[in-house]
């Protein structure tokens, strides 16, 4: 089931709560989802990056391919806003404007992963929750992350990217059902986001493009959680 699934799908199942009331990382999902986008892109081949020598950072373009019928339309989608330019990291998770939240719910939705439950509070005000309906694809994911984390299993690429930007998000201790929290684990999702544990296999370009991509999120993540309330 997971091989269906995007990441940014995968991760949005992780991050909601089983009673579908909070979804973990609520504040940060504008810039958490969109760099799930930018990861399955770039290991699925279709990113490249370069140094930049005057900035000194990475920037990162969407490879010249013939057009693919086939590509999932989220994908799609973010490979349209990317355009021919080349962009930081940082700016193709915050200035795309690339807002996934909803089309992945209802994507998850239609699967039968979960369900869209819609009531009235006092009689007057919507409000919205997703439960879970069925954990086929959850559950799977959870013991795979457990196993890397817990167990010093070997990462696969998907798995390693979803850790890195759950770690970058810092949203791994708010996850529900509670997941494992040791040192062990917490110095291992941090080894999985900078990149010092990668999965086997996977190509220089889709590594650094993954641990660029966290380090925006861990930016802006900051940010947002360092921002005065008015």
């Amino acid at each position: 089931m997971d091989d269906d699934l995007l990441i940014v799908e995968e991760l949005m199942l992780l991050l909601l709560a089983d009673d579908g009331t909070a979804i973990a990382g609520a504040n940060v999902l504008h810039c958490l989802l969109p760099a799930a986008i930018f990861v399955e892109l770039a290991l699925t081949a279709r990113l490249d990056v370069h140094s930049h020598r005057r900035s000194g950072g990475t920037l990162i373009h969407a490879r010249r391919t013939s057009p693919d019928p086939a590509i999932d339309p989220l994908l799609a989608e973010a490979l349209r806003a990317m355009g021919t330019r080349e962009h930081s990291a940082y700016g193709l998770v915050s200035a795309l404007g690339i807002d996934v939240r909803q089309p992945v719910l209802d994507r998850l939705a239609r699967r039968g992963l979960i369900i869209r439950e819609t009531r009235k509070i006092l009689g007057v005000l919507p409000v919205t929750r997703w439960p879970a309906a069925d954990s086929r694809a959850e559950a799977p994911l959870r013991d795979r992350v457990t196993a890397v984390l817990d167990g010093d299993a070997d990462p696969d690429a998907r798995t390693a990217g979803i850790i890195a930007l759950v770690s970058a998000a810092q949203v791994y201790v708010q996850l529900q059902p509670r997941m494992p929290w040791t040192a062990g684990v917490a110095k291992r999702l941090r080894a999985i986001e900078t990149g010092e544990v990668t999965a086997p296999g996977t190509s220089p370009e889709s590594r650094e493009i993954t641990e660029e991509l966290a380090k925006a999120v861990r930016a802006l993540t900051s940010s947002a959680t360092s921002a005065p309330i008015l």
